[in-house]
């Protein structure tokens, strides 16, 4: 339609009243008009991805990018996901990305006005928070399990990208958000060592907001928090002659006997330099398994990355039965966890490491 106003001649896109989409290209006038910023008249498929391209390479602001992604997960939800009906338009990236998330929570409470405001907060720079703000994911406004059960979809669709939504939830969220709202971004936001750590601080007893701030330090500090943890469980068994302690970063294996001259485990070096059993009780293997004792020193071991030295080549042992039992299956256990033998002797004491990968 073309409309003359005085000085100014103003061209205005209008499709056909009496369709939805006038050139039945798959998407709806509305869509190609307000998030596509597409002709209705003229049909053409294309992906949000390049939509974006298009708006990056005429110089429109990043931002853009955010307010487009927000407003299409208002819109389309779940069937933008992958294998959704809307898939195609939408695509994986878009699908994948936090303000997706949030316009797709978003459109669970509010009319499509209220997403497109919500849209424009991010667009402003506003950022996440007020997003997160007027969405309300507390139990007055929201349904906090309707929260998991959206991320236990993203998940299952986007599992290398869960992590960062659920903690970009977490961040944003106020830190008075009541903790039954968290719980369930706990539970299903998080998978892989992330997902170890959360549920070994859980039995550690560690408080929601207290998990929540190891999820905001990073990765490696909620790792490394739940790693003191597992550690703690075994400084307090009772015989224990030489506690576990993380800040010596490195343990002795070997036998407790003397071998072909090597020198006994527990001589290699001195307790203040090194972690090894040594146990006034009985510790040996029980029906050719590790004793849990056993396993949980090999554990906190494998958990603080220790430098694992070997007292004697065991090698020399395969072929004697009944020499240095405990010592095999400690290296068929780390074996299993992805270490191996060095190939050479370390030139400082000659003895050989268990190295990872």
């Amino acid at each position: 339609m073309l409309a003359s106003t005085g000085d100014h001649t103003i061209w205005k896109i209008t499709g056909d009243p009496l369709k939805v989409d006038t050139d039945g290209d798959g998407a709806s006038d509305y869509v190609e008009i307000t998030l596509m910023g597409t002709d209705p008249l003229l049909p053409v498929h294309v992906t949000a991805p390049e939509i974006l391209k298009q708006q990056s390479e005429s110089g429109v602001s990043d931002t853009l990018h955010l307010k487009t992604y927000c407003k299409m997960g208002g819109t389309f939800g779940e069937t933008g996901i992958k294998d959704g009906t809307m898939n195609w338009l939408v695509g994986d990236n878009v699908a994948s990305s936090f303000p997706y998330f949030t316009g797709w929570m978003a459109s669970g409470y509010f009319v499509a006005g209220d997403v497109r405001d919500i849209a424009e907060t991010i667009y402003q720079g506003d950022g996440t928070g007020t997003a997160l703000n007027a969405v309300a994911f507390a139990p007055a406004v929201g349904d906090a399990t309707k929260t998991g059960n959206t991320l236990r979809k993203l998940a299952t669709k986007y599992s290398s990208r869960i992590t960062e939504i659920a903690t970009t939830l977490i961040r944003a969220l106020p830190d008075n958000t009541p903790p039954t709202v968290f719980t369930p971004i706990l539970d299903s936001g998080f998978l892989g060592r992330e997902r170890l750590a959360i549920d070994e601080l859980r039995e550690a007893g560690k408080s929601v907001p207290e998990i929540n701030a190891q999820v905001k330090s990073g990765e490696k500090w909620l790792i490394k928090a739940a790693n003191a943890e597992r550690i703690t469980h075994f400084i307090g068994i009772p015989g224990n002659l030489n506690s576990y302690s993380a800040s010596k970063r490195k343990t002795v294996l070997g036998t407790y006997q003397s071998y072909f001259g090597s020198t006994p485990y527990t001589e290699v070096l001195p307790k203040d330099k090194a972690n090894f059993l040594d146990f006034a009780t009985d510790v040996s293997p029980i029906n050719g398994v590790l004793h849990p004792t056993n396993k949980e020193l090999l554990d906190c071991v494998i958990d603080n990355g220790d430098e694992i030295i070997l007292s004697i080549d065991y090698r020399l042992l395969e072929n004697m039965s009944d020499a240095g039992n405990t010592f095999k299956l400690e290296i068929k256990y780390l074996q299993e966890n992805g270490y191996r033998i060095s190939n050479v002797v370390d030139p400082s004491d000659g003895l050989y490491r268990m190295v990872k990968g």
